[in-house]
């Protein structure tokens, strides 16, 4: 996914994130304007979906290219009275999808004349009244943020000469605004295969009660990004927030 990410990024959006998670069941990048969650009332409530279908297994850059052309050629449309946003993209091995918000379905109509010689272009449109599709799936909430501070502390660790495929203890540093918010928190981690150790105390913390629990996981972001996927899902019905995670350095073994 490392190719399409960097092509998928539109340059000119200030609040652009890009983020790994799931779609239908295959891992997806996904990239989503932010700026948009600010503006939702000032948009269109219909929700147009291009779907672009590459030709083998795996999307080359050329079909990327070609399709981020495409994409573009909506997003400056100048036709008078055709009001549409782009709001982002989810991308999996062999297709990408790009989202618009736009006043009404019959806008649909001008955009498939636009791309009807294009067989590995669909579009379609349904209507979205609360922009639930941005605000449930496109736009990242703490699980899915995080996904992308594990990846830049991953490439750390990487760096300075950790083997990351080897499993470790991973220390999840987790606070609460309360004592037994915490420990209603602990059991179901508990439950849920996280093993709990040392409680601490910060002050200068917004929610200063924590505990540190801990996964066995190697730094392959795949795993990682389940471990504290799962622990914050859990910690937020008790009002917690994973603050960070870290574990031993593991060198690689030099001459294997």
């Amino acid at each position: 996914m490392s190719k399409a990410k960097k092509l998928s990024k539109p340059k000119k959006l200030n609040n652009w994130f890009e983020y790994d998670w799931q779609f239908e069941g295959a891992d997806a990048l996904f990239g989503v304007d932010q700026d948009f969650f600010s503006e939702l009332d000032k948009h269109g409530k219909s929700l147009i979906t291009m779907v672009c279908t590459s030709k083998h297994n795996e999307l080359k850059i050329s079909e990327l290219k070609a399709y981020e052309r495409a994409k573009n050629s909506i997003v400056n449309i100048k036709k008078k009275g055709l009001n549409i946003s782009y709001v982002g993209f989810i991308e999996t091995m062999n297709i990408v999808r790009y989202y618009f918000y736009t006043d009404n379905c019959d806008n649909l109509g001008v955009l498939e004349n636009m791309f009807k010689a294009h067989k590995r272009i669909a579009l379609d449109c349904r209507q979205d009244e609360k922009h639930s599709f941005y605000t449930t799936v496109l736009y990242p909430n703490a699980a899915k943020r995080h996904t992308e501070l594990n990846r830049e502390q991953i490439l750390a660790y990487k760096r300075r000469g950790d083997n990351i495929d080897a499993p470790r203890k991973i220390n999840l540093h987790m606070y609460f605004p309360s004592e037994p918010l915490r420990i209603l928190f602990e059991e179901e981690a508990r439950l849920a295969g996280y093993a709990i150790g040392e409680a601490e105390f910060t002050m200068e913390y917004e929610q200063p009660h924590g505990v540190v629990v801990h996964k066995i996981s190697s730094l392959n972001k795949h795993e990682i990004d389940a471990v504290t996927t799962g622990i914050i899902t859990a910690a937020e019905k008790y009002e917690g927030v994973l603050m960070f995670w870290d574990s031993a350095f593991v060198p690689v073994r030099k001459g294997f």
